[in-house]
């Protein structure tokens, strides 16, 4: 056997959210909780946390290459990533506040609103549906997640500038 599996906020944010209020209203409320919680860990770190972290490192570590591109946030949206340790970290990247704000809540919606279904199903006591539903999520997430490194590469390749390209 391995190790118990970490249950992540947002997965208990969506079931409760479903489980309370059905599968809309909680997947809304589950979504409009994490976007909150979110953005304020990361102002946090982007308020407090260079200035603490500035202290504590060296220089050289602090002005080290690299360090201003993000390859934290394809990480954001991922379920098995504890975003709130996450956000406090991208506070101190270069990273805008409407890249987080977008990523953290688009990235997040399918897996909020399978929970927030599960939930949902799990509150009429439709144990039948929460099964199919679970096949289907890990028949469509597995495949993706098996793909990530490359998916991430090829996003990154995407974003990347092109070579001859005018810088503004």
């Amino acid at each position: 056997m391995g190790a118990p599996r970490r249950v992540v906020p947002g997965e208990v944010t969506g079931l409760l959210g479903g489980f309370v209020f059905g599968q809309a209203p909680g997947f809304v409320y589950s979504t409009l909780g994490l976007t909150v919680g979110t953005l304020l860990a990361f102002a946090v770190g982007r308020w407090l946390g260079r200035a603490l972290v500035r202290r504590l490192v060296s220089p050289d570590v602090w002005h080290r290459p690299g360090l201003g591109h993000n390859p934290m946030l394809p990480h954001l949206p991922h379920p098995r990533v504890p975003e709130g340790h996450l956000c406090y970290l991208l506070g101190l990247s270069p990273t805008s506040f409407w890249v987080v704000a977008a990523t953290s809540t688009l990235g997040r919606m399918p897996g909020t609103w399978i929970l927030s279904a599960d939930g949902a199903e799990t509150a009429g006591g439709h144990y039948v549906a929460i099964a199919l539903l679970a096949a289907a999520a890990a028949a469509v997430s597995a495949p993706l997640d098996g793909y990530r490194r490359q998916l991430v590469h090829h996003v990154h390749r995407g974003a990347a500038p092109r070579r001859g390209a005018r810088a503004r």
